[in-house]
């Protein structure tokens, strides 16, 4: 089940044996594709600097504090499944697609959204990680180098929204496409890919413990 508006959040458990810790945005995308493709619900712990989704629950024990905990707050998350060149990947953080390198503040930027932050910035403040949607911002329109400075300055706050030249809209499912000149980045995993996507969020699909 969501979460709905005033409703508690998650709930206070003995932690589970065995538990494994992500520490990383990587290491939780590895953990839950090889989840997904064996059809098991993942369930792991974040710790304080453990990656975007680490830092959008407020993940603060470190791994010798979890290890050893008595309780942990269990909290349901969503996911999401993006389908492109014949194959399904998961994202448990985000779905960026841009240019490479430094060109990335250049030209159509997406962000699907799940997670609250990337890195520093926080790029969707109205994002939940188990409302069942994503958080979609996209440059729409003209969006020259002074606005994009802007907007990138503001990104430390999350004040860069609303904004003329960025559309910010909630999905279930998102469909679109990767051009030549860009790069699609899961969890910021890259992925060479040029075409089309689906990208569908799954409620509830797996467990994080902090």
């Amino acid at each position: 089940m969501t979460i709905k508006r005033g409703e508690e959040w998650g709930s206070l458990v003995s932690r589970p044996t065995g538990l494994g810790v992500a520490t990383t945005d990587a290491e939780l995308h590895r953990l839950l594709n090889a989840a997904m493709r064996l059809d098991e619900r993942l369930a792991v712990g974040l710790v304080n600097g453990g990656g975007d989704l680490a830092r959008t629950v407020a993940a603060s024990k470190d791994p010798a504090e979890l290890e050893v905990a008595a309780e942990l707050q269990r909290l349901p998350m969503d996911c999401a499944r993006t389908d492109f060149d014949g194959r399904s990947v998961w994202f448990c953080s985000h779905a960026i697609i841009r240019r490479p390198g430094w060109r990335a503040w250049s030209g159509p930027l997406t962000a699907l959204m799940n997670a609250q932050f990337i890195g520093n910035w926080d790029v969707a403040p109205r994002s939940h990680p188990n409302d069942g949607r994503l958080d979609v911002i996209a440059t729409v329109g003209r969006f020259d180098v002074r606005q994009r400075q802007q907007a990138k300055r503001r990104l430390v706050t999350g004040t860069h929204l609303p904004h003329p030249a960025l559309g910010e809209t909630r999905s279930k499912q998102w469909h679109g496409r990767v051009e030549r000149d860009q790069v699609l980045l899961l969890d910021g995993e890259t992925y060479t890919f040029t075409g089309e996507l689906t990208v569908t969020v799954r409620p509830d699909a797996f467990d994080i413990y902090i």
